[in-house]
């Protein structure tokens, strides 16, 4: 269904957050962009998952990268 999306972006998208910090605490890379240059933090934020935003941002998401 989401062939370009990685597991943080998918468990972000859908705010799971619990499920976002256990990704990140086993090496999940929350830098990692799609292929329209989305990254993990963008798919939360345009889903409206607030949870996971906080999460991917205290752990070194990138706030201010913008998409292509």
């Amino acid at each position: 269904m989401y062939p370009f999306l990685c597991t943080v972006m998918l468990a972000s998208r859908g705010n799971h957050h619990t499920v976002v910090q256990k990704l990140i605490d086993h090496k999940a890379n929350v830098l990692l962009t799609d292929r329209r240059g989305r990254s993990a933090l963008h798919h939360a934020a345009l889903h409206g998952a607030t949870e996971a935003c906080g999460v991917l941002m205290d752990n070194g998401a990138k706030v201010f990268e913008g998409d292509n």
